[in-house]
């Protein structure tokens, strides 16, 4: 859905331009942002109410036409958008706080948008759950009811779909008899 448009947004979208005009007449072809908005905020105050109140049905006109499609929008995804949203906030166990966490440690993520820690967790989740279940077939087939970390290693050695590299860290981090 787009951005409320305000009145004075509707003024400065209009007046930009000429405002930019203004600037390069004077020599200065790439004016800043700043500079830009204070000639447009100042153009704004000297407006008469007539004229600010064009902007202002213009911008209420635009409000009631985003309420009618929003509208029309929730008509059409009634229950199907409760049941996706209700997914969606309980789609991941793992805590996103951690998995933020984790991610971070790598020094250059700086910033993490919402729905990519949420992809992460949930491909995180996802690959554990494999993992555990392709090691629990292996821990059967031996007849206990404890998972050990040689069934998750069998698992990884053949399992062609997970990484080598995962089986090269798995092998440097197994535990050594005795300890």
């Amino acid at each position: 859905m787009p951005p409320k448009q305000t009145p004075y947004f509707l003024f400065c979208n209009e007046a930009r331009e000429s405002a930019r005009e203004e600037f390069a007449k004077q020599g200065v072809p790439n004016p800043t942002g700043a500079a830009v908005a204070k000639v447009l905020g100042e153009r704004w105050k000297n407006l008469s109410e007539e004229e600010k109140t064009h902007y202002k049905n213009k911008a209420g006109e635009i409000a009631a036409e985003l309420l009618r499609i929003e509208a029309e929008n929730a008509e059409n995804n009634d229950d199907n958008d409760e049941e996706g949203r209700e997914e969606d906030e309980k789609s991941t166990h793992l805590p996103l706080a951690r998995v933020k966490r984790i991610m971070r440690l790598d020094r250059s993520v700086r910033l993490i948008h919402l729905d990519t820690l949420k992809l992460v967790a949930k491909t995180t989740e996802l690959f554990i759950e494999h993992l555990i279940e392709k090691s629990e077939g292996f821990c059967r087939a031996k007849k206990r009811k404890t998972v050990m970390y040689s069934d998750i290693e069998h698992t990884v050695a053949h399992d062609e779909r997970l990484i080598p590299i995962i089986y090269a860290h798995l092998w440097a981090g197994r535990p050594v008899k005795g300890e």
